[in-house]
């Protein structure tokens, strides 16, 4: 099975279990393409950490009355998030 082939998998088949193992088999290329669907991975994590940060500290400025400049400064890294580990 090609890089492409584990690419797709990775991406979109249904079963949590086989992506991480097209994960793992694209981590053994060596494959710019491959290094490239970890890339967007990681920047997809990155995005998602900072949606579950921003509406950790919404949460407890609303509760606590504290300062929203925390808040404002989270927001610009909570873009939309999509991730193939869904």
């Amino acid at each position: 099975m090609g890089v492409p082939a584990l690419i797709q998998i990775a991406r979109n088949n249904k079963d949590r279990e086989v992506r991480r193992k097209a994960l793992f088999w694209l981590g053994q290329t060596n494959d710019p393409r491959a290094l490239a669907l970890f890339e967007e991975i990681n920047e997809d994590l990155k995005c998602l950490l900072a949606q579950v940060a921003l509406f950790t500290v919404t949460l407890q400025a609303e509760s606590r009355r504290i300062n929203f400049n925390a808040v404002e400064s989270i927001k610009p890294l909570a873009l939309p998030v999509h991730t193939p580990l869904d």
